[in-house]
């Protein structure tokens, strides 16, 4: 999941040098193989750059440490366990994180209020991790480069003119040659990931997750039907949830794997979808909530409950039929949710 960028960061990726798995070789400034390697540091930094010139980054550090530790706690157990990843929030209601080369994450401010849990965010860190630790975006980089390569080199002679030319008063056929050619090159990078890269960094970050013993696996699962409930909703709108396609075929794939890691497909687990007892407001009983939304409110006793005792009892019974209601969901195919 990403934002949409600029041209000129679909250029430094498309046109970076490309390094992949079996490129990755021994070198004095690089300490373990599956460390960042010098060329994805560089390539990293100039796309954080390009990012950040687009978007205010947030500076909750509290929130950007409890991102970094557990972004520290899942990496042992990746494929490159000596990336040493740095997580960025950025100042957007979109709901959307995406990794880029260098071990960079950024989540949006949306993403970060939307989750309900640590097990969500797990997920989707592990998610994108997955993405890093698979060398995801650099055989991308290295597929697409290879189609677009005249393209490229046509949208970046032109905007190196521009640029030089620092003036506002360019030729107007010329922008719009630009801009004609930049849609081309967004085009393709918008289908970033395949299906089958989108279901492996699923598969991956759950696997992360769980080897934690610390998030609950089904983490991932609860924010993938949450982006489903965000797009839903939003009908025609963008959520920014569309960079990371959510088709039905990578929730049951999800489901499958988390079944075979003997999960129990119960998000309940990993959301505040609970009732809870409150006093009620000037003291007058107690309130029962669901979703911070007072459903109603004993007052008196019964003769044999309390206003609190009967409060509770009427939580307990709502929270039974949650729990009943989603146990016969997940037996629903995922395709009818």
């Amino acid at each position: 999941m990403r934002p949409d960028i600029s041209l000129v960061l679909y250029v430094l990726l498309l046109l970076a040098p490309v390094v992949v798995p079996a490129a990755v070789a021994p070198t004095t400034t690089l300490t373990s193989p599956t460390a960042t390697s010098p060329a994805e540091a560089t390539l990293g930094h100039e796309v954080a750059q390009e990012i950040e010139s687009q978007y205010k980054l947030v500076q909750d550090d509290r929130t950007i440490a409890k991102l970094n530790a557990m972004a520290a706690e899942m990496a042992p157990h990746t494929q490159r366990p000596d990336v040493v990843y740095t997580c960025r929030i950025y100042d957007s209601d979109e709901v959307n994180a995406m990794s880029i080369p260098g071990g960079y994450i950024y989540f949006s401010k949306g993403l970060l209020k939307a989750v309900e849990s640590d097990d969500e965010l797990a997920g989707v860190m592990g998610h994108e991790m997955a993405h890093n630790s698979l060398y995801h975006v650099m055989k991308e980089i290295a597929r697409q480069k290879k189609d677009l390569y005249k393209q490229l080199f046509t949208v970046l002679g032109s905007y190196l003119v521009l640029k030089a030319a620092k003036t506002d008063d360019q030729d107007s056929s010329t922008a719009m040659d630009l801009l004609a050619m930049s849609e081309v090159v967004k085009n393709a990078a918008e289908n970033e990931f395949s299906q089958q890269i989108e279901s492996q960094a699923d598969y991956n970050g759950v696997q992360y997750v769980a080897a934690t013993g610390k998030y609950n696996p089904i983490g991932l699962y609860a924010a993938i039907l949450m982006f489903r409930h965000f797009e839903k909703a939003a009908g025609d709108q963008d959520t920014g949830a569309g960079n990371h396609p959510v088709p039905e075929m990578r929730a049951r794939a999800l489901r499958q794997e988390l079944q075979a890691l003997h999960v129990p497909l119960n998000v309940w687990q990993v959301v505040s979808f609970r009732a809870g007892v409150v006093p009620a407001p000037a003291g007058a009983g107690y309130a029962v909530q669901l979703a911070d939304i007072n459903l109603f409110t004993y007052t008196a006793s019964d003769g044999a409950l309390t206003a609190q005792q009967r409060a509770q009892a009427a939580a307990a019974a709502i929270n039974a039929a949650i729990t009943k209601a989603d146990e016969r969901i997940q037996r629903i195919d995922v395709g009818t949710l």
